[in-house]
């Protein structure tokens, strides 16, 4: 429960100190002034929270300085003190070291816990975000998306809403793979990525689903919510085509806008594809979209 949980914050070994010590010989004042009456278990608290909060080393002062304390009770209360007092005494400050280090080791073991802990999810977070990712662009991959679709088009159905599914494939991307290099392939992939990302609305989806093609999954679309989308992408992409003449490098999209969404993903990703192929059969670099 948070309420019983013990702080994880650390206090500076002197502040504890100068606060422990002075409250352990005020125990042993009030140990004396109640004669037979046994204080010894107050000792406890000063040597626990130094061993708690400070550590191993203030917690050992703090319990020898305790044991003293109690010692010294104990032979001023004695008026013949036996070797059962010096006893009584010995194993009583044997008992407030050993709780002190037991206390500064479970709490080192705890935080060691805690920081292995934190890394673990640091880790998974990170992992969980890579398997979502396209490693080369950066974008969502096609698991992502998938995933991410699956809640919106419940959503939809949910809510009756239309959907909108654009598939873009690079026209003549191996162009520019042959006559420049794969690793310029790269980059233009990542720029086309980033020229995705920078054309479509934040409700909007951009993802990377494999080669040169590309998806946007269109929120609560209009045909003029998808025409404004294309006419973006594409001016965007014919600034990247600038830079590599004679190639013919752009892009065809087909946006499949559907009034009531089938529950099946992979039937609006077909559709949408098939939209797309049946645009660039009739000439490359256009967008257009169907209602389906």
């Amino acid at each position: 429960m948070p309420g019983l949980a013990l702080s994880t914050r650390r206090a500076p070994a002197g502040w504890m100190l100068a606060v422990a010590l002075p409250f352990v010989a005020m125990i042993g004042v009030i140990d004396h002034a109640t004669g037979p009456v046994a204080m010894s278990l107050l000792y406890y608290v000063p040597v626990v929270s130094v061993a708690w909060f400070s550590g191993m080393w203030p917690s050992i002062l703090t319990a020898v300085v305790a044991g003293t304390s109690l010692h010294w009770v104990a032979l001023l209360q004695a008026a013949n003190p036996t070797p059962v007092v010096y006893w009584n005494s010995f194993t009583r400050g044997v008992t407030f070291l050993a709780l002190g280090v037991f206390v500064a080791l479970l709490r080192r073991d705890r935080d060691r816990l805690d920081e292995l802990n934190r890394r673990l999810s640091v880790a998974l977070e990170s992992e969980a975000g890579l398997a979502r990712t396209d490693a080369l662009t950066g974008i969502s991959n096609g698991r992502a998306f998938r995933e991410t679709l699956a809640r919106e088009l419940a959503r939809a159905q949910r809510e009756g809403e239309r959907i909108a599914i654009a598939y873009l494939d690079l026209d003549n991307f191996k162009k520019i793979n042959d006559a420049f290099g794969h690793d310029e392939g790269d980059r233009v992939l990542c720029r086309a990525a980033d020229a995705l990302i920078e054309s479509v609305r934040i409700v909007d989806l951009a993802a990377r689903i494999g080669g040169d093609e590309f998806v946007i999954a269109v929120a609560s679309p209009s045909e003029a919510t998808c025409d404004a989308v294309g006419s973006r992408v594409l001016e965007k992409l014919s600034v990247i085509a600038a830079d590599y003449p004679g190639t013919g490098f752009g892009a065809t999209m087909g946006f499949a806008l559907f009034e009531d969404p089938p529950a099946d993903v992979e039937v609006l990703l077909k559709r949408a594809d098939d939209v797309m192929y049946e645009l660039k059969a009739k000439g490359k670099g256009r967008f257009g979209v169907v209602r389906c």
